[in-house]
Parts: structure tokens; sequence; C-alpha cells
């Protein structure tokens, strides 16, 4: 499959995930499709997107104010979340010669 549609079908299965392991299984086919699953750098990365998913996780539910509905503080922190994120892969796919 050629790279930029191994790329795209990767992409989709990251961004379709209802588990973590099927969004790692796309990320990972995204970023390192050749690795080895039992490689170095397949594991290092996989610990890094798990403790990443816990360090958002963990963000939620310490910043999130009380109750069922979310509030505006609740959409705003969300928004900056989303923001920061958003800057930091704009930064490293135009480093990577994607952006």
């Amino acid at each position: 499959m050629p790279k930029d549609k191994h790329r795209a079908s990767a992409s989709s299965k990251f961004d379709a995930g209802e588990t973590m392991a099927e969004m790692w299984t796309g990320f990972a086919l995204m970023v390192i499709p050749f690795a080895r699953q039992d490689g170095v750098q397949y594991l290092e990365m996989q610990k890094a997107f798990y403790s990443g998913a816990m360090a958002l996780f963990n963000w939620f539910m310490v910043q999130m104010e009380e109750g069922e509905e979310p509030t505006d503080n609740d959409m705003d922190r969300v928004s900056a979340m989303h923001a920061e994120i958003t800057t930091f892969f704009t930064k490293i796919s135009k480093a990577a010669g994607r952006g």
C-alpha cells in the first residue's frame, strides 16, 4: 500500500477509534507503520500514548466543574486544551514537512 494511502487509512482508524486500543492501533499505523510490535520504539511510543491519554483523562476529572452538564467554564477549558494540542500538532507536522 502506498505511504499516503496507508497514512489516510491509519488516520481514519485513529479518528474513529472507540477504545484506546483502537486509537493506539490507528496512531501507531500512522506514525510508526513499519515498527515491530515487540520493538523498543513501538513499546516506548505505546507507553507515551497511554500516558498522554491518562494525563488528559486526569485533567478532565480535576478541571471540570461538578454537575452533569458542562458549564461555560468547562467549555472554555476544553477549547483552550484543544487549541494547545492543535498548535503542537501543527508545529510537529510542519517540522516533519507535512504541514
